[in-house]
């Protein structure tokens, strides 16, 4: 018992010391990973800097933020609207079954998490502004926007037109919004979606994971997003769920998880953000013309 429980210490002191390498400026008092060169708030050198191969400085958003910004997730997509469809449902339930609602519901989530990034990523705005600079980015980001939406098309021809599978839900579900409310759903579907997503799942998740380990800490973090991202747009629960359908649509979301990946990771949170906004609004051009 004594040996395992020195074990379990030893693993988690190590694992702790991986994970909280953080210094404080020594201008701001303001504390960071120390794998930034200076200080994202001030500019300050880093005399503790620990340098590494990863060149994507939002990889090394504080730790605690990256927990704050999936907690933030984790609360807004799955504890808040559960409370106010209860409420709503004692009401009226017949509200709940308006595409009107779950777009008013998702925008007004959209927006809360909008305003608690803000200040979570306030003192690392320099990181990002730079990366909505830098063209090489942009176009980093329109060209796997693009691979995305091509590869994407033909694994939805392969499997569900030639393999005469039907949509699963979340897919079934966008076409229903997005054809009841074209200009409340574009908000929602190609710009307010994708930002949002790719703050939770690059910065937060992508960047928590690879923190996980120093030597495999960016496998993790891909790892980690791309499980998470593929899991949430799925569902294997609910009323009416066709099983095949939801594994059917486990490719598509995988390639896409893996491109808005090394998107982030190749150039920035530009990159995975314009991708993303280009898949989307190719899919919901396909649905307003079908």
């Amino acid at each position: 018992n004594i040996i395992i429980f020195h074990t379990i210490y030893y693993i988690i002191i190590n694992m702790s010391y991986d994970i909280f390498k953080r210094t404080f400026c020594k201008k701001c008092n303001f504390k960071y990973d120390k794998h930034l060169q200076h200080c994202p708030k001030c500019k300050e050198e880093n005399d503790e800097y620990i340098q590494n191969r990863c060149k994507n400085p939002l990889f090394f958003v504080d730790l605690l933020k990256c927990i704050w910004i999936v907690f933030t997730w984790a609360i807004l997509m799955y504890v808040l609207p559960t409370i106010v469809s209860f409420i709503v449902q004692a009401i009226d339930p017949n509200i709940i079954k308006l595409d009107e609602f779950t777009l008013g519901l998702q925008l007004s989530i959209y927006l809360a998490a909008f305003i608690v990034f803000i200040l979570l990523l306030w003192n690392y705005k320099s990181y990002i502004f730079k990366d909505f600079k830098n063209w090489k980015n942009i176009v980093l980001g329109i060209g796997i926007g693009l691979a995305l939406i091509g590869v994407s098309q033909l694994i939805s021809y392969l499997i569900f037109d030639l393999g005469q599978v039907q949509v699963n839900s979340n897919q079934d579900e966008v076409v229903s919004i997005v054809k009841n409310s074209p200009i409340l759903s574009f908000f929602v579907v190609v710009i307010c979606g994708p930002i949002f997503e790719e703050v939770i799942y690059r910065v937060g998740l992508m960047g928590f994971g690879i923190k996980l380990n120093e030597k495999y800490g960016k496998i993790i973090a891909y790892a980690v997003s791309i499980i998470i991202f593929t899991l949430v747009h799925i569902n294997f629960f609910g009323e009416n769920i066709n099983i095949i359908s939801e594994i059917a649509a486990i490719p598509g979301y995988l390639v896409g998880a893996i491109a808005l990946c090394v998107a982030f990771d190749k150039g920035g949170i530009s990159s995975s953000i314009i991708a993303h906004i280009l898949n989307n609004l190719f899919s919901y051009i396909l649905v307003m013309v079908m």
